[in-house]
């Protein structure tokens, strides 16, 4: 890169800057190096652009189902309830599992995570509810076992059925009456 100390008059800096401007970023992808002017850069899509829409699509189809007008709590309801259910599940099925989020998602998916964490002893419905219901101490919901469920349609609808099986087949026979499709437990094991 052209640097100078020989800016007394400014005119050096301002062509350095020129320069710096004028030229090419250069965006690294799998196979090959494309140049991009910086106008271009600006309006390119990036990979955070590329995982905000996904991510944002189901934000606002949970927030639809669920009929809440409130993006964050929406946001708290999905990390709650994805916590629950990674916690019931071994290490290599949450990777598993997990491996099929979009990247934003899998960040608060995986958020305080640690792989050599077991499952939780207790994996009662009741336990997994409580625990997304600790997400709401300060405005708790009228029906949170209602806002799961539809939390684990729309994870039905957006992950692979072989993966939903693998991860149905790890839980209790009473959280896995929340998903659809399950019969209803009358289980209130705590």
């Amino acid at each position: 890169m052209r640097c100078t100390e020989e800016h007394s008059d400014g005119f050096q800096l301002q062509r350095n800057q020129r320069w710096l401007t004028s030229r090419v970023l250069m965006l690294r992808q799998p196979s090959k190096l494309i140049n991009v002017s910086n106008e271009e850069f600006m309006t390119a899509t990036s990979p955070f652009d590329e995982t905000l829409q996904p991510s944002n699509q189901w934000l606002h189809e949970l927030m639809r189902a669920v009929d809440w007008d409130d993006k964050f709590r929406a946001y708290r309801l999905l990390r709650a309830t994805l916590h629950a259910l990674r916690d019931c599940l071994t290490p290599h099925e949450a990777v598993q599992f997990g491996a099929q989020l979009p990247m934003l998602i899998r960040g608060l998916y995986y958020d305080g995570w640690h792989i050599t964490d077991v499952a939780r002893p207790d994996r009662s419905k009741k336990a997994f509810l409580d625990h997304v219901e600790a997400a709401f101490k300060q405005d708790p919901n009228s029906d949170t076992e209602e806002l799961v469920r539809e939390l684990l349609k729309l994870l039905a609808s957006r992950i692979s059925p072989g993966e939903i099986d693998d991860v149905k087949h790890l839980l209790r026979a009473d959280v896995r009456s929340l998903w659809p499709g399950e019969p209803t437990s009358d289980v209130r094991a705590s």
